[in-house]
């Protein structure tokens, strides 16, 4: 159930996007959509509705009533599908970002003994390298957010699910840590748009890469940069949460 879910849910997330390519859909009319979506995933059991925190080494486990759960589950995948979109500003960044991720969640999820997520993680990592081979600089094809919501809302599903225990209890840290970049990044240019007393939600040129870009760096070396960090703290996560 939760793999038709997944494929299902990705699918629709593509397709808004590719709408919103077309027709440029408002922020407002995304984010129903969006938020409408994340519904359907809570109600397929998809959610967060208690947290492990065992790695602060006391056995707690955080349960949340339905309300709450709805609203952090529904602000967790919104959340990482505007995170990820929001990374896709240069050349091979989001697709190689997203290879990386994958990488540790497979790792992880074999760990937590959730194989049946194992054939659709390497399909999306075998993906997103074919697409990289055409996306990286200068690229020849572009994602565009149908690619990207794709891609944030299925990295966003699987953070869910794996790291589930086999008691269901949900280990969000670790996902957290995977996904520190762009969450990082979109809370940082929240803040800053705010504070210049501008829309959250219309665009600038304050997110990581055009932060690195300004530094004097190439394009090239802009991506590989954010790739190297994110090998570093997918592999530091790994190694931290491999056994919890």
């Amino acid at each position: 159930k939760v793999i038709i879910t997944l494929i299902l849910s990705s699918l629709i997330y593509f397709l808004l996007g590719l709408f919103d390519d077309v027709y440029k859909l408002s922020f407002q009319k995304r984010l129903f959509f969006q938020f409408f979506m994340a519904f359907f995933i809570w109600l397929n059991d998809i959610r967060i509705e208690n947290i492990n925190f065992s790695i602060f080494n006391f056995e707690a486990n955080l349960e949340i009533n339905n309300f709450s759960s709805f609203l952090l589950t529904s602000i967790w995948l919104v959340g990482i599908i505007n995170a990820i979109n929001w990374i896709d500003g240069l050349d091979g960044l989001s697709s190689g970002y997203v290879t990386i991720v994958c990488i540790a969640f497979l790792y992880l999820s074999l760990n937590f003994n959730n194989y049946y997520l194992g054939p659709i993680l390497l399909s999306i990592i075998g993906s997103c390298l074919g697409f990289l081979k055409f996306n990286f600089f200068p690229s020849n094809i572009l994602m565009g957010d149908g690619g990207s919501n794709f891609l944030g809302s299925f990295l966003a599903i699987v953070s869910l699910l794996a790291l589930k225990s086999p008691s269901q209890s949900l280990n969000l840290l670790p996902s957290v840590f995977l996904l520190s970049i762009p969450l990082l990044d979109m809370i940082f240019v929240i803040l800053n748009r705010i504070i210049k007393k501008r829309s959250p939600f219309l665009p600038d040129n304050n997110h990581l890469h055009h932060r690195i870009l300004n530094l004097g760096l190439s394009h090239k070396n802009t991506v590989y940069s954010i790739y190297s960090l994110s090998i570093f703290i997918s592999t530091l996560t790994c190694i931290i949460f491999q056994d919890f």
